[in-house]
């Protein structure tokens, strides 16, 4: 390619934290029709004279930009702009509206999420700085509330959260895009997803960006199938919701749209990960698949299952991740939400997540599921109480227990809580703040802690029922711990109960042991104590009326 010349002019750009995005924009005005079908690259030369192909996306008028997010000092330029057909790539004449160079000071890392090279099964931010997710779920919110929540989350110590791009929310791009603005995308709604990216940044929050939703194409799970603009019902060229999977027309349609997010939003650190789906085992192609075969054999169900194939969705899930890649200059990690550890749509996907509703919440979130390839970062990305019938989930007691609990399966990070709206009306932000603080005493970001036994005595006298109970995760050199009341974690007013924990199996020397307040990031007590050659490190607890964290930190041999 022969670069067009789009000028020398510098533009010296001080850098601003989080995200000094370097944002070209021009006008083209030889873009023939549906300007969201092009594909428009920017060719931008980095200092050391490589050049590179950078997507462009369309922000209305004749107006196409490129953002782009540096990672060295040095001057970047603008030196061409093409559009790619099925005949190859072709020069266009641009006309610039912001300078073809800039030149970048002191350029930090800017810290992009990667699987940490140290450890792929762990986070890293740029791949080098280890990082802890632990946040919550903000799925959807007036706009204007992100920035409260964010801002909240970040002096809470929350460093991510989820984020999906849902219609009844405003923020789907091309939901209401129907008859012939079928293929086009809504820019109020891009503009939208600018500020609450921006916001993101400014607040330190990375997050998932939700892609799709079971929803849009299920007829049993939250159904919004109905009003799908894909859907022949509404319009569209969609028999069955399975076909989303499958239909040349709905592929081309996705591709486009990923496209776009990803020349639009692709250059910020605050977009953790691009999430395919959530819950994709609620749709029909997913769900159809595992149940066509049997349930036939009792109703005739074909209508809601025509067209299902579990291959096609694990299919559609690498042939979309690819496409990401291909077009993310900036390498963002890949992933999505579904109930088995073991599809093989995961085999496309960078890191797992689960999500998980049980029973005995305690126990469930406290372990990684069987099946969890240990090769790989995994963590709870959505935990919740709806399926349990505890009296006290207005007060937000069992929220707290959950959150605590979700700290002590040795997983890449923390299980994250979906009830923002319940953390905002009760204002939980402090128990999220005391959870930040154990997380940095316990190091959860630079340690590989996994799950380890504890052995409880409980004092003499106390109810079985009452415990205490104890989980930990921990390392040869620290140990992280929860304890709590086994009423009193659901119900106040409980009488307190003292025990002993033992921790087997220790490095021998002199340990540092420091009780943390669950309820606020505060110390209530510490003290140092030996352990011997035989490796049992022995706590004994202060009153527990609740629950009570603790952290041990090895100090020396002795």
């Amino acid at each position: 390619m022969m670069p067009v010349d789009l000028g020398t002019t510098v533009a010296e750009v001080a850098w601003v934290a989080p995200s000094p995005r370097l944002e070209w924009g021009f006008e083209l005005h030889d873009v023939d029709g549906n300007p969201f079908e092009a594909e428009i690259d920017g060719w931008i030369e980095r200092p050391d004279g490589e050049r590179f192909a950078a997507p462009a996306f369309f922000d209305g008028d004749a107006v196409w930009r490129i953002r782009f997010t540096p990672e060295q000092s040095g001057v970047y330029r603008l030196a061409g702009v093409t559009r790619r057909t099925s005949s190859g790539r072709h020069e266009l004449e641009a006309a610039l509206q912001t300078p073809a160079a800039y030149g970048v000071r002191q350029a930090p890392a800017p810290g992009f999420v990667r699987r940490l090279a140290s450890d792929p099964s762990r986070f890293g931010l740029d791949g080098t700085r280890p990082w802890y997710p632990f946040g919550m779920n903000v799925a959807w919110h007036a706009e204007d509330q992100f920035p409260l929540c964010f801002a909240r989350m970040s002096e809470a110590g929350m460093n991510w959260s989820r984020v999906w791009m849902v219609h009844w929310a405003g923020l789907n791009l091309d939901w209401f895009m129907r008859g012939d603005k079928l293929g086009q995308l809504d820019l109020e709604v891009a503009r939208r997803w600018d500020r609450i990216i921006e916001s993101a940044e400014q607040h330190n929050i990375r997050f998932q960006l939700v892609l799709q939703h079971h929803g849009q194409v299920s007829t049993f799970v939250n159904s919004n199938w109905h009003d799908h603009p894909w859907s022949r019902a509404r319009g569209g060229f969609l028999a069955h919701p399975a076909e989303f999977f499958t239909h040349p027309r709905a592929l081309e349609l996705t591709r486009r749209k990923y496209r776009y997010i990803v020349a639009r939003w692709g250059y910020s650190p605050a977009v953790m990960a691009w999430e395919l789906f959530n819950e994709v085992e609620y749709t029909n192609g997913y769900l159809g698949a595992k149940v066509k075969r049997w349930i036939d054999h009792f109703v005739d169900l074909g209508q809601h299952f025509a067209g299902a194939d579990g291959h096609a969705v694990a299919e559609w899930h690498a042939e979309m991740a690819a496409l990401l890649r291909s077009v993310d200059v900036h390498r963002h990690l890949v992933t999505t939400s579904a109930a088995e550890p073991n599809h093989p749509l995961w085999e496309s996907m960078d890191y797992l997540q689960g999500h998980c509703y049980r029973h005995d919440m305690l126990s469930a979130v406290s372990a990684i599921p069987d099946g969890a390839d240990p090769e790989r970062p995994f963590f709870w990305g959505e935990i919740g109480d709806h399926n349990m019938a505890y009296p006290d989930k207005a007060d937000g007691r069992y929220t707290r227990a959950m959150l605590w609990a979700g700290l002590m399966s040795g997983a890449a990070g923390a299980a994250q809580i979906w009830a923002w709206d319940r953390v905002e009306a009760l204002d939980l932000y402090r128990d999220f703040a005391a959870a930040a603080a154990f997380i940095r005493a316990g190091d959860f970001a630079g340690r590989r802690l996994t799950r380890q036994p504890v052995q409880v005595e409980p004092a003499p006298g106390t109810a079985a029922t009452a415990g205490p109970f104890a989980m930990a995760v921990a390392d040869d050199e620290r140990v992280a711990g929860w304890a709590y009341h086994g009423l009193g974690v659901h119900h106040p007013g409980e009488e307190a109960v003292r025990g002993r924990l033992t921790l087997r199996g220790r490095r021998a020397g002199r340990w540092r042991v420091d009780w943390l307040s669950t309820g606020e990031p505060a110390v209530l007590d510490g003290c140092e104590l030996e352990v011997g050659p035989e490796g049992a490190l022995v706590l004994e607890t202060p009153d527990i009326r609740r629950d009570v964290a603790f952290v041990a930190r090895w100090l020396e041999e002795r």
